[in-house]
C-alpha cells in the first residue's frame, strides 16, 4: 500500500488468504514501488520524499524483516537539481545482489533510465548503469527513458525501459 501527502507510508505482510500479519509504517516521507523477498528479509524501493516535497525525490532502498522491523534505510541520488525514484527491483539470493530500476531527472529536464546493483550484506548501491539511448537534447528536444520495470530468471536480468519514441518527445 502506498501513501502520499508526505505521510509515513506503509510496509505490511498478509497471509494468501489475505489476513494481515503485521503492518507498520516507514521512518520516511514517500512512497514504496516495489519490493521484492530474498531470505528472511525483505527490500523495498521507491522514492523519498526531498524534505516533503512530492515533486522533489531520491531513490530510497529499505530493508525490512519478515517479522515487520526496518533494518536499513538507505537514499541515494544523482547530484543537485535531479529528482530520481526507483520503479522495481529483483532479488538474486545465491549471489547476494539486488538490481532496482529507476529514472532520473537531469537539471536540463531529460530524463534516463538507471539500473543499480545492491550489495544485500550491507545495502550499498555498487554500480549504476544510465541508460542515455538516445540524447534528443543535443537536438532541441527533451527525451525521456523511464526505468519501468526489471525481473530475472535467476542468471541473466530483463528491463523494461519507456521511450525515446513517438509522445516521449517534448519540443
Amino acid at each position: 500500500p502506498l501513501t502520499f501527502n508526505n505521510k509515513p507510508f506503509l510496509m505490511s505482510m498478509a497471509t494468501t488468504n489475505g489476513t494481515q500479519l503485521w503492518a507498520t509504517n516507514s521512518t520516511n516521507s514517500g512512497q514504496y514501488d516495489s519490493v521484492a523477498v530474498y531470505g528472511d528479509k525483505i527490500i523495498a524501493v521507491g522514492r523519498a520524499y526531498a524534505g516533503g516535497n512530492i515533486l522533489n525525490s531520491s531513490n530510497l532502498i529499505e530493508q525490512w524483516s519478515l517479522t515487520g522491523t526496518q533494518l536499513l534505510s538507505l537514499t541515494t541520488n544523482f547530484g543537485l537539481n535531479r529528482t530520481s525514484w526507483l520503479s522495481s527491483v529483483v532479488a538474486i539470493e545465491s549471489l547476494d545482489r539486488a538490481y532496482a530500476v529507476g529514472s532520473v531527472i537531469n537539471s536540463y529536464e531529460t530524463v534516463h533510465a538507471v539500473m543499480l546493483e545492491i550489495d544485500l550484506q550491507n545495502m550499498a548501491v555498487l554500480s549504476v548503469v544510465t541508460n542515455n539511448i538516445t540524447n534528443y537534447n543535443n537536438l532541441g528536444f527533451k527525451a525521456t527513458n523511464y526505468g519501468k520495470a526489471i525481473a530475472t530468471d535467476g542468471v541473466d536480468l530483463y528491463v523494461a525501459v519507456e521511450g525515446p519514441g513517438e509522445g516521449n518527445i517534448q519540443a
